[in-house]
């Protein structure tokens, strides 16, 4: 399965699609929208099966905060988000709102 590309302390926008090797979630703090990170994937020559949503994401030291929807994607499953954050960051907490400022 592909590694994710998570950036720490930056908030971004992420995509979660189903790829022939499996699930991932892709990132890209320099995108504006997220078909910009879908088109990227193809570009590098994932295969896309499906789109699953998107959101925005923060990762900080001790947590993962999650929030928002994509406008084109619609809203991604939390419960596969945090699967997914659970294997590449154990023993921070995902939460399920935007950080405070």
């Amino acid at each position: 399965m592909m590694k994710n590309n998570l950036e720490l302390d930056k908030p971004q926008k992420f995509v979660v699609v189903e790829t022939e090797k499996g699930v991932l979630l892709r990132s890209d703090s320099s995108v504006k929208f997220h078909k910009d990170i879908v088109e990227k994937m193809k570009n590098e020559g994932v295969e896309i099966i499906s789109i699953k949503g998107g959101a925005k994401i923060k990762i900080e030291d001790k947590n993962i905060y999650v929030w928002d929807k994509s406008g084109v994607y619609g809203e991604v499953s939390f419960p596969e988000v945090l699967e997914i954050l659970n294997k590449d960051f154990p023993g921070r907490e995902v939460l399920n709102y935007e950080p405070a400022v």
